[in-house]
């Protein structure tokens, strides 16, 4: 299977993944708030840009989207940078908002349009 595709739709495997991922990261957070919250961001954040360069560079999305940015939050935990921790939680929870739907508009608008691999109509 190909790590990117220039379908917007997920697959059924993409979509247990992506539930498996919000799972994951809602147990998570239940369990230490502000910590993973905050540690947690930080890792979307990085997921999100990860997920941005096929989109940028190629028109194409990587697969597996949210268990791209699960382990990116689980690379940013695993660090422990102590600097997330100091910062409010509603400015979190701010910069996912803004992070999740600037990625989901620019996920929209580039897959939207022709794609560079399709054929003739």
């Amino acid at each position: 299977m190909k790590s990117v595709t220039g379908e917007a739709r997920l697959g059924r495997a993409e979509i247990a993944t992506t539930l498996g991922a919000l799972a994951i990261s809602t147990l998570l957070y239940l369990r230490d708030p502000h910590p993973y919250l905050a540690r947690g961001v930080t890792g979307d954040i990085l997921g999100l840009i990860v997920c941005s360069v096929p989109l940028l560079s190629r028109r194409q999305r990587l697969r597996h989207e949210a268990a791209v940015c699960l382990t990116a939050i689980g690379g940013v935990h695993v660090v422990k940078p102590e600097w997330p921790l100091r910062v409010d939680d509603t400015i979190w929870w701010a910069t996912i908002a803004a992070g999740l739907t600037g990625y989901v508009i620019l996920r929209r608008r580039i897959l939207a349009g022709p794609h560079p691999d399709a054929g003739p109509a």
